[in-house]
């Protein structure tokens, strides 16, 4: 589970790099329109980092709750009932 959260994180870390690099060019045409499009992707780009900082604190409490249950289970996590 930590794993496919980490692996979901490098993803989206990427995504926001390479999306950064396409959308920092200005298009020639449609001028009027591009105040719109930058509204956009900046409101893309935000949620892309609050996406990753949901994440990563999925892992965090992924953790502690995995290190709380090895320590009471005396090495074994079971399911819940």
């Amino acid at each position: 589970m930590i794993l496919l959260n980490l692996l979901t994180i490098g993803m989206d870390i990427l995504w926001v790099l390479v999306m950064k690099s396409v959308w920092a060019g200005k298009p020639a045409k449609n001028v009027q329109d591009w105040k719109f499009f930058d509204n956009i992707r900046g409101v893309t780009m935000f949620l892309s980092y609050v996406n990753i900082l949901i994440k990563v604190g999925a892992i965090v409490l992924l953790a502690i709750i995995f290190r709380g249950a090895k320590s009471t289970n005396s090495g074994s996590v079971t399911t819940m009932k």
